[in-house]
């Protein structure tokens, strides 16, 4: 995590182009070690005045702390500034364990040579290069993106690593770049915002920017998916993982405690924390940390957030008429378009309601099929008494023009692919992000003779080929990074009521039967791919129920996903998933059944793991039974049975 934790008011700094250079080396200086050194460092602070005006960059370690003072000069370094330097450093107030003196500028060879002024450590001074500091970080940022699998072209990264100083005058001060921290808003609210809109916009606003994009991966701002228990568990783990904080990785509650605990201690940082997606207020009271002086907490929900003590939250308006119209506009780029089609853009944004998906969708279609607006007015007028005018929708409460615009995009995909149509209606029945191209892949033959025909499982790029319609006309989302892609849930629902309730069931197995196929045999090794695929087992278990499947297949997916929790220590979340199995088992195979004896085993093992030894025993002994009449008392699974008990 890195943060330049001081500049002065209005974003910039104080003391005219000499200041600027010297923080500007302190930075770059900062970052090459960053980038340069491997170790287990927490966080880097730039100006840290809270701990004492000598220090110009704090290291914090797990246990120890690191103070560096950064001396540039364009004039010649002598030994006597050095020692005066190191002095001063070493008699201010400070807690650190290790002090490092940077000297940056020309110097003699006794300089060179000092190596040490009392327990200040002084490393030979180097050369006042701008741009040959530049150059240097550049290439690290380079090879430390690539190291991270992130993309290393982008001129928005380059920009924040440009000089303000040097070579190039042209550029704005320090603090008109990526360097800017927050600028000095008025107390008052300016005319036209709201109080609650000023005071949230203060609140982002006080959350610093990171210098660097390299370490924004592991910067000030985390979003959780906080649509679940799990997505939480799973984004504290991410959040654990990114701010290199000592955890157990396969212990939930030790993961949640060590966030929180950091969260509520953290000195001289300022992080903003987003629950996004929050549909079950209550859920989230358990990972809320119990202060946050230095940090902001935004939560996103579609639901009243009272159950948290939020009273008065701030609601996403609807787009004004204007600005809806010149969205579209600008959507299709036709700002130069004649009065007829800026007529009906203005028509179009006002059958919308200035819903800004609606809107989106609706750019997306005319772009995408070369029709003007007019034209697609015309079409949607048609089709007034689109889905929701008949019937509600199953969660929250959608006007039915969004509704109206995604059945137009849902005709033109069904028209261009009926590949794409069988993936949205897949889609429907998945979580809503996150869905892995794996699980297109693996569990093609599950899936029905258009998806089975170009789901080719050696070629990834026929599922973006699938994809490709459905993300043309907004339906879902690619991230082609993490081979994955997502769908909105009012996209969702919408397809659920299109297909009707038999279409419905169909998909709904073939979902179920799909993760199943994908979902590999748990071993330590395939970990990582079975998370990925957890959060769609949660979704083929609420349809296992919902529709009262029972095959083999919903089966084996709820045994091998109550078995992965209970190895990963998720012991409250494995639990419904063994009792599911046990059921299906019992009702598809019987009672005498290996693989009944072996659900009833992974529950008692899960009993067994959370101490629960009188719930676990007479589950071990009748799976002992069972494989005894079953396979006899020479097989492995009876001697691990007997083992267990």
């Amino acid at each position: 995590m890195w943060q330049p934790d001081r500049l002065e008011s209005g974003g910039r700094m104080s003391g005219g182009p000499a200041a600027i250079r010297g923080y500007l080396v302190q930075t770059l200086v900062a970052l090459l070690e960053t980038l340069d050194v491997d170790g287990d460092w927490i966080s880097i602070t730039l100006e840290p005045d809270h701990v004492s005006e000598k220090i110009d960059i704090l290291w914090q370690y797990p246990g120890k702390i690191k103070a560096v003072q950064v001396k540039s000069s364009e004039n010649q370094i002598s030994v006597a500034d050095a020692k005066r330097w190191a002095e001063e450093f070493l008699s201010a107030r400070h807690d650190a364990d290790k002090l490092v003196l940077v000297l940056v500028g020309p110097s003699s060879q006794a300089v060179l040579d000092l190596g040490q002024v009392e327990q200040v450590e002084v490393p030979p001074p180097q050369n006042l290069d701008l741009p040959g500091f530049i150059e240097r970080a550049a290439h690290r940022l380079d090879r430390f993106l690539g190291s991270q699998s992130l993309p290393t072209g982008s001129a928005d990264y380059r920009e924040m690593l440009a000089a303000a100083d040097g070579p190039r005058h042209h550029r704005p001060p320090v603090g008109a770049q990526g360097w800017r921290v927050a600028e000095d808003p008025a107390v008052r609210a300016p005319e036209g915002l709201s109080y609650k809109e000023f005071s949230m916009r203060r609140a982002l606003r006080s959350c610093v920017v990171v210098v660097a994009a390299a370490l924004c991966v592991a910067g000030q701002g985390a979003e959780l998916n906080a649509a679940g228990d799990l997505d939480l568990t799973t984004g504290y783990a991410t959040v654990a993982k990114l701010l290199r904080l000592p955890h157990d990785a396969n212990d939930p509650a030790n993961v949640l405690a060590t966030v929180k605990y950091w969260l509520e201690n953290v000195d001289g940082h300022s992080w903003l924390l987003v629950f996004d997606n929050l549909d079950d207020p209550p859920l989230l009271k358990p990972y809320l940390p119990g202060r946050a002086s230095g940090g902001h907490i935004l939560v996103t929900s579609r639901v009243r957030l009272d159950a948290l003590g939020i009273r008065s939250a701030l609601s996403i308006e609807k787009l004004p008429e204007e600005d809806a119209t010149q969205f579209l506009l600008d959507r299709a780029d036709r700002g130069a378009a004649d009065d007829a089609e800026q007529q009906a853009a203005r028509e179009l944004a006002r059958e919308l309601d200035g819903l800004p998906l609606a809107l989106e969708q609706a750019a997306a279609y005319a772009v995408a099929m070369h029709v003007t607006y007019g034209q697609y007015l015309d079409s949607y007028r048609s089709r007034k008494l689109g889905l929701l005018e008949r019937q509600e929708p199953v969660s929250g409460d959608y006007p039915a023009t969004v509704a109206t615009t995604w059945l137009i995009n849902f005709e033109q995909v069904q028209a261009i692919s009926e590949a794409a149509t069988d993936l949205l209606r897949l889609s429907a029945m998945l979580d809503l992000e996150g869905i892995p191209f794996e699980l297109l892949t693996k569990g093609a033959e599950e899936l029905g003779e258009p998806l089975r025909e170009v789901m080719r499982p050696l070629d990834p790029f026929s599922v973006n080929e699938v994809l490709e319609p459905l993300a043309r006309f907004s339906l879902v989302g690619i991230d082609a990074e993490g081979q994955t892609y997502s769908i909105h849930r009012l996209v969702q629902e919408v397809a659920k009521d299109v297909m009707g309730d038999e279409r419905r069931r169909v998909w709904a197995e073939r979902a179920v039967n799909a993760i199943n196929a994908a979902f590999p045999r748990v071993e330590v090794s395939v970990w990582p791919a079975c998370q990925r695929l957890v959060p769609h087992a949660l979704a083929g278990s609420r349809l296992t129920k919902e529709f009262g499947f029972q095959s083999e297949a919903a089966g084996r997916l709820l045994s091998q996903t109550g078995y992965y929790m209970r190895a990963r220590g998720q012991f409250g979340m494995a639990e419904p998933f063994c009792r599911q199995a046990i059921e299906i088992f019992r009702e598809v195979l019987g009672e005498q059944h290996p693989d009944f004896a072996t659900s009833l085993n992974n529950l008692a093992e899960l009993y067994r793991s959370m101490g629960r030894y009188e719930q676990s025993e007479p589950l071990c002994r009748q799976a002992l039974e069972i494989r005894r009449q079953v396979l006899g008392e020479q097989h492995p699974d009876f001697a691990t049975s007997l083992n267990n008990l």
